[in-house]
């Protein structure tokens, strides 16, 4: 019996326990993003770019409450200087001795190499030496050393006024460890990064795969880590960063 038949036997099987004789046609609604193809999509992505461009001032104050509300400890800076300094106080606070970093952009423009290195705080870049060759060996080591890594610091590519959630998507140099697995996670969101709601966010996600045809997985961060499965009582940190830094620039320097 092939896989196509025990797969189909097995969604008759469950039809059948609803009630259901035969399998109905799903439609998708006109409204949601999946019915539009490129041209349609792509005329919605420039809308929503034109309205993130022209609102980027009430969206950057929406999204502070948002995250506040969500558990971030948000704190908003006026440049990239600023930023540095806030993470540098914040390790030295902690007391902080190893730290690891996303390949983002806007991570280079804080100089954090430097500024920690005065300090003997060990920065990782987590991103592959192209050079040094031995792929899977650098992924091991980048996963044994973030497990004991006391802070995970990443851009973001977008982050949503609606429900204060930063949202970091897979690509070269940017690995979801980075967020996941130290106990703090600190992430720096510029102003124009903002978009108003999910809708949006899924709009611009798809016009990038029928651009491109990649499609990559995004995590969607708000707040700090939290469950509670045990007894009813809300744990931080149960599977992920306990405290989460929300570092909004305001311009670039």
């Amino acid at each position: 019996m092939s896989e196509d038949t025990n797969k189909a036997e097995f969604l008759n099987s469950v039809r059948a326990a609803l009630g259901h004789s035969e399998s109905l046609p799903r439609e998708i609604p006109e409204v949601t993003g999946l019915a539009h193809g490129l041209p349609q999509v792509q005329e919605r992505a420039g809308q929503i770019k034109n309205e993130m461009s022209e609102s980027e001032d009430v969206l950057f104050d929406e999204f502070e409450i948002s995250a506040k509300s969500g558990g971030w400890e948000v704190v908003r800076v006026p440049t990239y200087r600023d930023a540095a300094v806030y993470i540098e106080q914040l390790i030295l606070k902690l007391r902080i001795t190893t730290a690891m970093r996303s390949a983002h952009i806007v991570l280079d423009s804080l100089g954090l190499e430097a500024k920690l290195s005065s300090l003997n705080i060990d920065l990782t870049l987590m991103a592959f030496d192209e050079q040094a060759g031995g792929r899977q060996a650098q992924r091991q080591k980048f996963r044994d050393e973030v497990v004991n890594t006391g802070l995970g610091i990443t851009g973001v590519d977008w982050v949503i006024a609606e429900t204060g959630s930063a949202v970091i998507e897979a690509k070269a140099g940017v690995s979801r460890l980075v967020s996941l697995l130290p106990p703090i996670h600190v992430a720096v969101a510029l102003k124009g990064q903002v978009v108003a709601g999910l809708d949006e966010l899924f709009v611009l996600r798809r016009n990038d795969y029928l651009t491109t045809g990649v499609l990559s997985y995004a995590n969607i961060i708000t707040g700090p880590s939290r469950s509670a499965d045990i007894d009813q009582t809300l744990v931080k940190g149960m599977h992920g960063p306990k405290e989460v830094h929300m570092i909004m620039v305001e311009k670039q320097d």
